[in-house]
């Protein structure tokens, strides 16, 4: 015969069992979430370096087309860029951001 009390203790271990393993998918979607989001913000906060056909080379925020030629923006906004046709441009390259500059202290 069976003591009521062991059966009990055996299903609540499953059911601990089934929630730590739960617990543990859960988690380990959300470090993975957290893991792919991390890799993405340095390359999408990367700078480019630009090189012209002439041979002049330049570090732009980012570059977008717009209307067959291409704006390269000197800022994080949309409001300060210089546009070149697509011939011009020989290549883009990633760079990582300059470093943020401290304040300066007086």
């Amino acid at each position: 015969m069976i003591d009521g009390g062991d059966h009990n203790r055996c299903g609540e271990r499953r059911r601990e069992n089934g929630m730590q393993l739960a617990t543990s998918r859960s988690l380990s979607i959300t470090i993975g979430a957290l893991a792919a989001l991390t890799a993405a913000l340095p390359a999408a906060r990367a700078a480019e370096r630009v090189t012209l056909r002439n041979g002049f080379a330049m570090e732009c925020s980012h570059h977008v087309e717009v209307g067959g030629r291409v704006r390269l923006f000197s800022g994080k906004g949309d409001d300060s860029y210089i546009e070149f046709q697509p011939g011009e441009i020989v290549s883009f390259e990633k760079v990582p951001d300059p470093p943020l500059r401290s304040p300066i202290r007086t």
